[in-house]
């Protein structure tokens, strides 16, 4: 596996703070970097994040964002709201 520290472009995914997961021991708040959102960042990312002046933190969302298209965005955003109007 080729290390972090090699990349020039690194993005770590971070869950936001309120979100139901599982917050690592050790995981402490941080920002996103595209919606300035608080997020979790477990200290594995934070000595990825250290070590790679490239790296990125972003939540989920953002992250979403960047690696889907436009519809496929909609098509999981009019299913959260559905979810939601169900719950």
């Amino acid at each position: 596996m080729t290390d972090p520290k090699d990349y020039d472009d690194v993005t770590i995914v971070c869950f936001r703070v309120g979100e139901r997961v599982l917050v690592v021991d050790g995981a402490s708040k941080t920002k996103c970097e595209g919606c300035a959102m608080d997020v979790w960042i477990a200290p594995s990312s934070r000595r990825i994040r250290a070590e790679n002046k490239h790296a990125r933190v972003v939540c989920a969302q953002c992250a979403a964002k960047r690696l889907v298209s436009r519809e496929q965005l909609d098509e999981i955003e009019g299913t959260l709201e559905n979810r939601k109007r169900r719950n």
